[in-house]
């Protein structure tokens, strides 16, 4: 080993992160759920001075979910959709339909 390389003698056990493979808004809020939770964990391990990579949420959809997304769900390209976009498409996710609150009454 050089003068320069690091030795790493203790790392923390890093959470991975969840991936999405649903299309129900149900599956959605489950999915922002486990997501919220991963960045949380993730967030904790910045307190020890090591700052690990947090997956964007595109990265953690799958390929074949991500493409019916775009195309149906948002009429646009697989690369036209930013990071942002695919947030608050899961954000819609805990939006109630009106007919659903009509049942409640």
């Amino acid at each position: 080993m050089g003068q320069n390389d690091v030795q790493l003698h203790i790392a923390p056990g890093l959470p991975t992160n969840p991936m999405f493979k649903g299309s129900t808004k149900e599956e959605r809020r489950v999915f922002m759920a486990a997501y919220n939770l991963y960045i949380s964990q993730r967030n904790a391990l910045t307190a020890n001075g090591v700052q690990p990579f947090i997956m964007p949420v595109r990265a953690c959809i799958k390929r074949a979910m991500k493409q019916r997304i775009d195309e149906w769900d948002m009429g646009k390209g697989p690369d036209d959709v930013s990071q942002g976009e695919s947030t608050a498409w899961f954000k819609k996710g805990y939006d109630a339909d009106p007919p659903a609150l009509d049942t409640q009454k």
